[in-house]
Formats: C-alpha cells, structure tokens, sequence
C-alpha cells in the first residue's frame, strides 16, 4: 500500500518544467507555479486523504499567488488566488475515498508532517519576499 504514496509524485514533471516556461515567459511560470500547486495539493488529497492534512499546502500556493504578481498584472493574481481557494473549499466528501487507506494514529503523524512542512514553506517564501523587498528599498530609484 505504500507504493501508493508514488502517485503524490504524479506532479513532478510540471514542476520541473517549470524554470523551462520561465525563460519563454516569467508570467506563465508564475501563474503555473500556483497552478500546478493547487492542482497537487487536490490530487494529494485524493490520494491520501483530507485527514493527513494535505490540503493545508493550499496556504503557500494562496501566499504565492498574492505575492508573485507584478502591480499591472493584479487581474491575474485574483485568478491565480481564485484556485488554492476554490480548492479549499472542495467538501472532503467530493474526494470520495482515498486511494491510500492509513488508520487513524497514521494520518494523524502525516497530518503533523504535513502541517510542519507547510509551516516551514510559508517561513521560506516570507523570507524570500523579505529579502526582495529589502533589496528593491535599497535599490536607489531611477532618475527621471
């Protein structure tokens, strides 16, 4: 049965792809980081369950869709936005069963793991963001 844990991996091509789209155009690798986060998070739900606190990864792909878009491109934050929180409130009953089957003391562990991970996701891209904004304030402004 743990071999169904393999299926979470489903996702990583596109991930990868990604620093690829982002030489084509940063715009559609920012919105497809979200993109394919979201749609991860959904699919690592149906495979594991809502119990093991999976779905909590929608939290840094919802900081990441407000934090990665330029003033102009405020259009397509909302819309990336609008993924990590439609799938948010996907009922767990519209997942059905999930394809991996762990008991109680199980889920409650990954849940843990889960929400440890996703803690220290969202410290990560603060701290990126951070950086960048400490960088554009030292940056002196172009001369007109």
């Amino acid at each position: 049965v743990a071999w169904l844990s393999l299926l979470t991996m489903l996702a990583a091509p596109f991930f990868l792809a990604l620093p690829w789209l982002s030489r084509l155009s940063s715009t559609a690798a920012r919105f497809g980081l979200v993109l394919v986060g979201t749609a991860n998070t959904v699919w690592c739900t149906k495979v594991m369950g809502a119990s093991t606190g999976v779905g909590l990864f929608l939290l840094p792909c919802a900081a990441l869709a407000a934090l990665l878009f330029r003033p102009g491109e405020r259009w397509l934050m909302w819309a990336a936005l609008a993924l990590p929180l439609a799938a948010y409130f996907i009922p767990d009953s519209l997942y059905g069963a999930p394809l991996m089957t762990l008991d109680a003391p199980a889920a409650a562990r990954l849940s843990a793991l889960n929400a440890a991970s996703v803690l220290m996701l969202t410290v990560l891209i603060a701290l990126r963001f951070v950086t960048l904004l400490r960088q554009a304030e030292a940056t002196p402004a172009p001369m007109r």
